[in-house]
């Protein structure tokens, strides 16, 4: 079962209010204060929607940010006490899709996050799981029936309608891509005859 918010904030006091208020709340989350720990779990886990702090001791959320856009287009907001023009728009040119100051109050931090999963279970299109990686169903491909239809973000691994994941991509990619791995964001330059647009 997916994990609902996963919270990387080295403030451990914080992070363990929020996540005890969230869970409590209906909205099953999980705490981090590392960015290492950060991405390790996601690359274990499904997780849809990402609460980052800044500061993370040793790492940085700007890292854990820019390393998670790279495999995934899962929901990343920004919660920090750093409130520059220059963070937030670092931030979210980074692929943030949100920067939130501290202090925040819980309740209206939980009612945000309840309507952004909300929009998330309208949208089959996208769809997050793990593998040891994140990828995206794309919006062509979540409606195929095929089942060795691949469609991820370029150079990553994933899967239509629960087809198993591929192997590992190939050097030459897309070029030498074979059958269930796409080249783009659709399955127009798959291999795969069965992938249907």
């Amino acid at each position: 079962m997916p994990t609902d918010v996963l919270i990387v904030d080295d403030e451990t006091a914080f992070a363990a209010g929020v996540c005890e208020y969230f869970t409590l709340m209906g909205v099953p989350s999980v705490q981090v204060g590392t960015a290492a720990d950060a991405l390790a779990f996601c690359a274990d886990h499904a997780v849809r929607l990402v609460l980052l702090d800044i500061n993370l001791g040793e790492g940085s959320g700007f890292a854990v940010c820019k390393a998670l856009r790279e495999r995934a287009d899962v929901p990343i907001w920004f919660l920090s006490a750093r409130t520059s023009t220059e963070d937030q728009l670092l931030a979210l040119g980074l692929g943030g899709d949100d920067y939130i100051p501290k202090p925040v109050t819980l309740s209206v931090l939980l009612a945000k996050v309840k309507a952004a999963l909300r929009r998330l279970e309208r949208r089959p299109d996208v769809v997050m799981e793990a593998t040891g990686d994140y990828w995206k169903r794309s919006t062509s491909c979540a409606r195929t029936q095929a089942s060795n239809c691949c469609c991820a973000t370029p150079g990553r691994r994933g899967t239509c309608r629960g087809a198993s994941p591929t192997s590992a991509t190939p050097s030459g990619w897309p070029n030498s891509a074979p059958t269930g791995w796409c080249a783009a964001r659709s399955c127009r330059r798959s291999r795969s005859a069965g992938c249907a647009t």
